[in-house]
């Protein structure tokens, strides 16, 4: 099995898997030394062949990478990176996320437009039941319209504090600790109360 995995003694070391492969090719190959001044130490150079078989060739990576991580960890010890931002949610969703950008960039580039008017322009009418004129097709019509809008400035707000995407309604005495990239700068808060929803 270890022949078959890794191959015989020098100068014939090819392994039963290579020599049984479909068409032999030449393995990853680290061409430069991880410690040459060039590099740095942080960056290895690396011969790879271009194959279909990506779960091979992401097998002889590891394998190639793995003694080289291990050592740099017993080097250095085992590093850790923090964000400079905060991640506030798993999996935001892209689409909403845009739906409500659209309806910022309505709101500022056509101020004029009415309330049903700046609706129709997002979209929204055609997705709730009945016709402009409709009590309750108009009162749903304007509450969805202000949940996007309401959701939007919160959304703004938040991200100019470094949360993102965040829709939590932060007071002054509330606030959540600044992020590592913004707590050198002095913000006001005072913008905060006076925009509350």
């Amino acid at each position: 099995m270890h022949w078959w995995r890794f191959g015989g003694h020098k100068p014939r070391r090819h392994s039963g898997r290579r020599l049984f492969a479909n068409g032999s090719r030449d393995p990853i190959i680290a061409v430069g030394d991880p410690k040459a001044p060039e590099l740095e130490g942080e960056h290895l150079l690396l011969r790879i062949p271009v194959t279909d078989d990506l779960t091979r060739l992401t097998a002889e990576f590891k394998q190639l990478m793995r003694p080289i991580v291990e050592g740099r960890i017993q080097e250095r010890g085992l590093q850790k990176h923090e964000a400079l931002f905060d991640v506030t949610s798993d999996s935001p969703n892209l689409k909403s996320l845009h739906k409500l950008l659209v309806a910022q960039q309505k709101l500022q580039s056509l101020p004029e437009l009415k309330r049903y008017d700046l609706a129709e322009e997002l979209g929204v009418p055609q997705k709730i039941k009945g016709n402009r004129g409709d009590v309750e097709h108009d009162i749903a019509v304007y509450s969805e319209l202000a949940r996007l809008l309401r959701k939007g400035r919160a959304l703004i707000r938040n991200t100019e504090i470094g949360r993102f995407p965040d829709f939590s309604k932060y007071t002054e005495n509330k606030l959540p600790e600044l992020p590592r990239a913004l707590r050198t700068i002095s913000i006001s808060n005072s913008w905060l109360t006076a925009d509350a929803d």
